[in-house]
């Protein structure tokens, strides 16, 4: 006498013929769930494990130096859209660049 039972592991599901017995379907059902919840464990922890993951490479990443420096450009020339850092080096910039053009009023007090 064969025993035929066709178990899938790829998508969980068990089929059982008629001629099993009562003991041997309930253990089939609690196999059954218990590969469900391994799975689940599994995908909790995979899950943690990759937060984890991303937490630290984004803190061994570190600072960015070129996004800083981009940031600190505040002050923008009128003329040739060349960006400063401050108004002292704007001025120094827009008086030796562009002599014949008039001070921006932003520039009047300050002391280059």
């Amino acid at each position: 006498m064969s025993l035929n039972a066709s178990v899938s592991f790829s998508c969980l599901r068990i089929e059982l013929l008629s001629h099993l017995c009562t003991p041997c379907k309930r253990y089939v059902q609690l196999f059954k769930g218990f590969a469900r919840m391994a799975r689940g464990h599994q995908k909790l922890q995979s899950q943690q494990k990759n937060a984890k993951k991303q937490a630290e490479m984004k803190k061994a990443k570190g600072h960015d130096q070129k996004t800083a420096a981009k940031a600190a450009l505040v002050f923008t020339c009128l003329v040739c859209r060349t960006q400063m850092p401050d108004p002292k080096t704007f001025k120094q910039h827009f008086e030796s660049k562009h002599p014949k053009s008039p001070l921006p009023p932003e520039l009047e007090g300050v002391e280059a």
